[in-house]
């Protein structure tokens, strides 16, 4: 099968998966558009190579995909559609701005034999640990820590890991529990399960636990809460919890509230009085929903379906 007909293909399942988690028209126009950015056609045979060949790297469509102009998509969902057009490239065009000449050719043979992560060896996947890796790569990484924290980053701020602690302490976990903290020649590291960037800050759906905001809109529920202060993000999230939100199926009610949202807590106070009395008790004991996090996972058990009769 030629490389033109397996790209056609795989947008193809790309945009299925698009489809269930975006609003889009039409997600396949949508993934070839992003992709003309990037200089491959869809009538273009000879194009489409830019991919199978690792010219075009995951760093270069992420900028096209989850950056400027909507409709965007959200980073970890970005990956998981990367990992179809590209049969999982191994790394991106920014690993070799923190990694060293060593690894770097470690590298080069893992990706020249293009085998898929589940046949590195342990060294080689954390080598490829970035913030900016393949979700390929975060997945097995994830299966054979089974959890625990065992990542030590030599810098926090670039998210750059000490390969040698993590390596052997992911080796240890296999036989007994991790410390919360290693220490090491004087040096103190805080230890990290796989896909939480402590460099990284995001910020939470005050309607949708569990799901990330990417430039200030929430994928489930639809809304956007760019201009929404952080306290009446924290008096939604208060509202949610009190079940006295609307459901997602009533759009104008959810848009009606989110409107007041940006008026200031005042007005959410007036349309939810009780609420607002909850919300000045958690005030005064500091005990405010922070609608941070720093992984880009969207773990929440009910993400699916937040809307549901369950709150939290």
């Amino acid at each position: 099968m030629s490389t033109h007909i397996n790209l056609v293909e795989k947008v193809v399942k790309a945009a299925e998966i698009i489809s269930h988690i975006k609003s889009i028209e039409n997600a396949e126009i949508f993934v070839w558009e992003k992709l003309a950015t990037l200089g491959i056609e869809k009538d273009s045979e000879a194009s489409h190579s830019l991919i199978a060949d690792g010219f075009c790297k995951e760093g270069d469509a992420r900028k096209v995909f989850c950056e400027g102009s909507p409709p965007v998509i959200a980073v970890p969902w970005f990956r998981k559609i990367w990992a179809v057009l590209s049969d999982g490239q191994p790394t991106s065009t920014e690993i070799g701005k923190t990694q060293n000449a060593t690894n770097l050719e470690g590298l080069a043979v893992i990706i020249a034999g293009q085998r898929p992560a589940s046949q590195w060896s342990d060294k080689a996947l954390i080598e490829a640990y970035s913030p900016d890796c393949s979700g390929e790569i975060i997945d097995e990484f994830k299966k054979r820590a089974d959890g625990r924290a065992i990542i030590a980053f030599e810098n926090e701020s670039a998210g750059t890991v000490n390969v040698a602690i993590t390596v052997e302490l992911l080796r240890q976990s296999r036989r007994r529990n991790t410390p919360k903290i290693y220490k090491t020649d004087g040096k103190v590291y805080k230890l990290y399960t796989v896909g939480v960037f402590p460099s990284e800050i995001y910020e939470e759906s005050p309607l949708a636990p569990g799901t990330l905001l990417y430039n200030g809109s929430c994928e489930v529920c639809g809304m956007d809460f760019t201009g929404v202060s952080k306290e009446a993000r924290q008096f939604l999230r208060v509202a949610y919890n009190e079940g006295v939100t609307p459901r997602k199926s009533d759009r104008m009610a959810m848009l009606g509230i989110v409107t007041a949202a940006k008026s200031g807590i005042e007005e959410l106070k007036n349309i939810f009085p009780e609420v607002g009395i909850v919300y000045d008790e958690l005030a005064k004991t500091d005990e405010l929903p922070s609608l941070k996090s720093t992984t880009a996972n969207q773990n929440g058990n009910d993400v699916s379906d937040p809307f549901g009769n369950k709150r939290y």
